[in-house]
């Protein structure tokens, strides 16, 4: 039998190495027990229960990023089979204008070519150039890469460019908001810019879908007034129809799925009504969305940061105490 005390280890084991180093306090079974004794006494084991089972799937430590990146590297698909030829003669593009995943996905990609081919992202090629390469490591609501490549394809692209954007993972909703920002400025300014986007996994996010959401989506209000006052104000509030634990199988039941949406709503509509910081527009309990909604909640964080998008109970700082306290710079 799975005791509280289990779930705490398992825990604080899948997410030990988060910003290690950074942090000042280890994420031990201390630091998670802390963070779940903030809701009610009654409802630990059920959250822990489920968070233990959906991090399991979607938490990135570094060993399992540097595995993916190594996979990137190597993918016959976007080299051809020739990666050290492909990436000599690629035109890797570190513009990222906000934060630092992009810079260092790079770095990791530069690591694994010398440790499967013995060349680097930086040594000169003798064929051709390549494609012009974006790299990141996750996408979630497309608003960066989109402003990225748009910013780029104004400026400095030149009139005909192929561009491959590869990312780790990206979520769908976002995928297309990017794409039809790179294409209407391609068309304004009259560039021939074509964009291929690859990725190791895909998150179901659209709505409305007639698919199984990935993301963390209620199937109805939860009975709690703050929660409800907030609710009450919004046009899209995005709910999903019970019984769909998602395309990926990130959780483990529907009813382990919706108990955890609802206490993590509950939480974030506390915390922003809490947090005068947080409470500007576009921020959700469920997380940083650009829709009228409860919240973008994806469940995906790295060993490096936690996304905005991820609930705010999962990452928002003082008075709350946060999970994965969150790097914004």
């Amino acid at each position: 039998m799975t005791t509280r005390s289990d779930l705490l280890d398992k825990i604080a084991d899948l997410i030990a190495d988060y910003r290690e180093g950074e942090l000042g306090f280890p994420m031990n079974v201390a630091h998670v027990d802390r963070w779940v004794r903030q809701f009610a006494s009654d409802v630990h084991e059920t959250i822990l229960v489920e968070l233990s089972h959906v991090l399991e799937r979607t938490y990135i430590g570094r060993e399992e990023m540097q595995k993916a990146v190594m996979a990137v590297a190597t993918d016959s698909y976007l080299t051809g089979g020739n990666h050290a030829r492909f990436w000599r003669n690629a035109l890797v593009m570190p513009m990222q204008t906000r934060g630092r995943s992009q810079h260092e996905m790079v770095a990791l990609v530069d690591e694994a070519l010398k440790s499967a081919c013995g060349t680097s992202l930086y040594e000169e090629g003798s064929g051709p150039p390549g494609p012009y390469v974006y790299l990141d490591d996750f996408s979630f609501s497309g608003e960066t890469i989109g402003n990225d490549l748009a910013g780029w394809i104004r400026s400095d692209a030149p009139q005909v460019a192929d561009i491959v954007i590869y990312t780790l993972a990206r979520h769908r909703r976002g995928m297309a908001k990017a794409l039809r920002d790179i294409n209407r400025v391609a068309d304004f300014v009259r560039k021939d810019i074509r964009v291929t986007w690859l990725s190791r996994v895909e998150f179901e996010d659209r709505f409305p879908t007639p698919y199984s959401p990935d993301v963390l989506r209620p199937t109805e209000p939860p009975e709690e007034a703050v929660t409800e006052a907030y609710m009450a104000g919004l046009r899209q509030p995005m709910y999903r129809k019970p019984g769909q634990t998602g395309t990926l199988g990130l959780y483990s039941s529907e009813e382990g799925r919706s108990l955890l949406e609802q206490y993590l709503l509950v939480a974030g509509a506390h915390v922003l009504q809490r947090c005068p910081k947080l409470n500007y527009r576009n921020m959700r309990p469920l997380g940083y969305d650009t829709w009228d909604s409860t919240g973008f909640g994806s469940m995906l964080v790295s060993y490096r940061n936690c996304p905005n998008n991820a609930p705010l109970a999962l990452w928002a700082g003082d008075p709350w105490y946060p999970l994965f306290p969150r790097r914004t710079t």
